[in-house]
Formats: C-alpha cells, structure tokens, sequence
C-alpha cells in the first residue's frame, strides 16, 4: 500500500506548477487511515472536518455505512434503521479520529466543524489557512461559503427519533459541542 501511495503522490505531484509550496486533497475516507498517513508521510497534517452527526444520520448519502458501517459496528446496531446505525458509525469513527489527532497529531491536526464555516466563514478559513502556514483572500472565500438548505435537517424529525439518534451519539455530540 505505500508504494503505491508513493507512485500515485509522485504522479499528483509532477503536475503541481514550479515552486508550489503545498498540496493537499479532500477524501472523507482519510479519517480511516489517519495512522497509515501519519507513518508514512513526516509532517502530514490533517484536518478533521465533522458535520453534526444528527443532519449526517438524515443524509441521502449514506455511502460510508455502506462501505464502512460492517467493520466499525460489526452486529452492534444490526437490525436498527438507517438513522441509528449512520449517526453510530459517525459517533465512532469521529471520536477515534479525535482521539488520534490529538493524542498523536497534536499540532498538526485541526478539527473544524461544518456548522462553524457555514456561520463564521471568515474566522474559520482564516483558522485553516493558518494551520497550514498559508496565506490567502479570506474575505473572497468567505464569499463563496453557502449554507446548503440541509443543514438543521435533523431538526424536521420526531422527538422520539431525535432523541433516540442523541443518545446514540451522545459522547460526540458533547465532545463536537453539538449538545
């Protein structure tokens, strides 16, 4: 896997024009390889970008249960509906990721909630170009921040079923500061 990761790097990067300090990319699977990225790449960073589990349990988009919800829930939640099993998945993997970011990480790992972009554009994108030593046109790309119409979507549901999704997902909702 990390010969092919090298190859594939050195391809990305022959593209990269002269002088180019920093690359990057956007793969919400990432959050399952953190440890193999950190290994592999010195001076990786990584940003931990979380969305509120509730609206993630909600989404039409259910590709990482999908893929992903088997190895991390295994028969936990098995027979639960979509909703319950999604925010679970969300729960655990966001929680392991936190712990490994900060625990190992440390400094080079910046957690960013969706919910802050969309309300505080420019403070969060200011934040995140520091983390990565660059600078850049906060003001042009807070611009661009649009809130999707999803977002709050949990808020649309029962009780009983909200309720139930929170308890599930309890530990990260408080530790995110969604609770």
């Amino acid at each position: 896997m990390e010969s092919d990761l090298r190859a594939v790097f050195a391809d990305h990067l022959s593209t990269l024009p002269e002088g180019a300090t920093a690359w990057g990319w956007k793969e919400p699977r990432s959050i399952y390889l953190m440890r193999f990225w950190n290994e592999t790449m010195p001076g990786f960073r990584f940003v931990h970008f979380l969305r509120d589990g509730r609206d993630m349990a909600f989404s039409e988009n259910q590709n990482q249960l999908t893929k992903h919800g088997p190895a991390v829930l295994g028969d936990d939640l098995r027979k639960a509906k979509t909703h319950t099993r999604s925010i679970a998945l969300w729960n655990r993997v966001n929680l392991a990721a936190a712990d490994y970011g900060e625990r190992v990480l440390g400094p080079r790992y910046l957690r960013v909630r969706f919910e802050d972009l969309c309300s505080e554009p420019g403070a969060t994108i200011a934040a995140i170009l520091g983390f990565f030593g660059l600078e850049g046109d906060v003001e042009a790309a807070a611009a661009e921040v649009r809130p999707p119409d999803s977002l709050g979507r949990w808020r649309l549901r029962r009780r009983k079923v909200i309720d139930e999704i929170t308890g599930t997902a309890r530990p990260a909702l408080e530790r995110f500061g969604y609770l």
